[in-house]
């Protein structure tokens, strides 16, 4: 009778919290703007085939499993508010696995699920990283099973292979500790048993050449990634590490920083990792191996690939739950609660996940208050105040004016490079060094008139002032329309004015 309380107590419980995380993440999610990031892939989505995706990830960096699914949406005419939905109904399964299944104590399933990263930045922020908790879901679920379910295992891995680069390092080793399983679990087993291995340690093979076919050209294409695969071993590699490590905590935690000072913050922030790497080598040591790998792995990519800022910097907290969701290494003698806490993953992740709770608040109300990027904004406006056959020539022409496309898909934009048409982003062009009337002609093209389109800060490359856009054309009449207002409270430098071009004299 006891114990059908408990349950029914701890059922209530994670019911009342899916139901809060829920509603926290959907009011978050309606207020939330789109910003260049998310834009691109729906609008690569949305325009390329399938094929022509898969060619795109060397630009990008990214695998298409995210682009794909959200081409199921973005082709079948579903509205872009979709996007954003579907990074939270991903989050929203995985919170509902989480809660479900998850051996862990509830205060700390409640502090992971409310701490920044689980609140606000993968469910709200629709990129490929929405993937990650849930195939660390699956990969979690099929683990005590994996050797009577091999199959069901490998695409686990498979799919946690295909979220994100930064995950290579656990897949790869959750990989190699499944075959050598495999191979002892077989070795005295018939031929046939044996050899039957191979189907599942092919399906995560097979899985990682996509993810490698995919991703391995962008050195030298992405604007992101080196030149070429050596160079990412060229400079101070020692300085470089240095950097990514003191880096880490402040970005982790951006606010406690800021209030605390940034030693306490480092300090407390790498003690939480001491302390669950303990508390691995207390309860689950191959888990603890899995943890080291994945660590390192995001630690060197960081160092020598992409860096570990936004959504990246909050994979060390989902590796350690992850790795505390897994089955104790066995039954754990009879200790103190505080050791019970450690083995079981509690300090590390409360910890962890507290580091975090000071950004919630400041990103929750700065999206609900300013916009997150101002191309809804300036979009609204052309949509509602210019011309359909408009020519729009846009400052800077890389990914910050490349996605408005997203928004008007019917409109046309020209690059302010080679005052081309352009719909989809793939290397940036060089804005003229200067703008005068020579260069207003070229993109006029005879027309009656035109529209300029810029990012703010392209806007001051100029100097535009007032006084210039009245009389510092003698043979064009520069009239400002609209400047996006107020300033969009992320750091993507997403602000924007148009300005309408007229001749004030017939172009000869």
């Amino acid at each position: 009778m006891d114990s059908e309380k408990k349950l029914f107590s701890t059922t209530r419980k994670n019911t009342i919290l899916f139901s809060l995380y829920l509603l926290a993440t959907l009011i978050l999610v309606f207020y939330h703007e789109p910003w260049q990031d998310e834009l691109h892939i729906w609008c690569v989505a949305r325009d390329l085939s399938i094929p022509e995706i898969f060619y795109r990830m060397r630009f990008d960096g990214h695998f298409a499993l995210w682009y794909l699914l959200v081409k199921l949406f973005a082709s079948t005419g579903f509205p872009l508010s979709t996007l954003n939905l579907i990074s939270w109904l991903l989050c929203a399964a995985a919170a509902w696995l989480f809660l479900r299944f998850a051996k862990l104590n509830f205060w700390g399933k409640a502090l992971f699920l409310l701490s920044c990263p689980m609140i606000y930045y993968f469910p709200v922020i629709a990129r490929p990283y929405a993937l990650i908790p849930l195939s660390l879901c699956f990969v979690a679920l099929l683990y005590p099973v994996r050797l009577k379910k091999p199959y069901c295992y490998a695409l686990a891995l498979a799919f946690l292979v295909h979220t994100h680069a930064y995950m290579e390092g656990l897949a790869g080793m959750a990989a190699l500790l499944f075959a050598v399983e495999l191979f002892r679990h077989t070795r005295k087993r018939t031929l046939g048993k044996r050899i039957g291995i191979l189907g599942p340690l092919g399906v995560i093979g097979l899985s990682v050449i996509l993810a490698f076919i995919q991703v391995f050209p962008a050195f030298g294409a992405s604007s992101v990634t080196p030149a070429s695969f050596w160079d990412i071993f060229k400079g101070n590699t020692g300085a470089r590490l240095e950097y990514v490590l003191q880096m880490l905590p402040g970005t982790y935690a951006l606010w406690l920083g800021k209030l605390a000072g940034y030693s306490l913050t480092a300090f407390l922030f790498y003690a939480a990792i001491l302390l669950g790497m303990l508390g691995l080598f207390l309860s689950r040591k191959k888990a603890l191996l899995l943890f080291i790998a994945a660590f390192a792995w995001q630690i060197l990519f960081a160092v020598f690939i992409y860096p570990m800022t936004l959504h990246r910097v909050y994979l060390p907290l989902l590796l350690l739950v992850f790795c505390f969701c897994l089955p104790a290494s066995g039954k754990s003698p009879k200790t103190g609660r505080m050791v019970k806490w450690l083995s079981g993953g509690l300090l590390s992740i409360l910890l962890l996940s507290l580091l975090t709770y000071p950004d919630t608040p400041y990103y929750a109300m700065n999206d609900l208050t300013f916009p997150f990027s101002n191309q809804g904004q300036i979009t609204y406006f052309i949509e509602k105040n210019l011309p359909p056959d408009a020519k729009i020539v846009v400052f800077p022409p890389d990914l910050i004016t490349g996605t408005f496309g997203a928004y008007l898909p019917g409109r046309v934009f020209h690059s302010s490079a080679d005052n081309q048409p352009f719909t989809v982003y793939l290397k940036k062009g060089k804005m003229p060094e200067k703008l005068d009337d020579d260069t207003l002609k070229k993109y006029a093209d005879g027309r009656k008139e035109f529209y300029l389109l810029f990012q703010l800060d392209a806007l001051d490359a100029y100097r535009l002032t007032e006084e210039k856009l009245r009389s510092g054309f003698r043979q064009f009449e520069l009239t400002p329309l609209f400047v996006t207002n107020p300033r969009a409270f992320f750091p993507a430098r997403e602000d924007y004015c148009i300005i309408k071009v007229s001749p004030r004299n017939p172009i000869q």
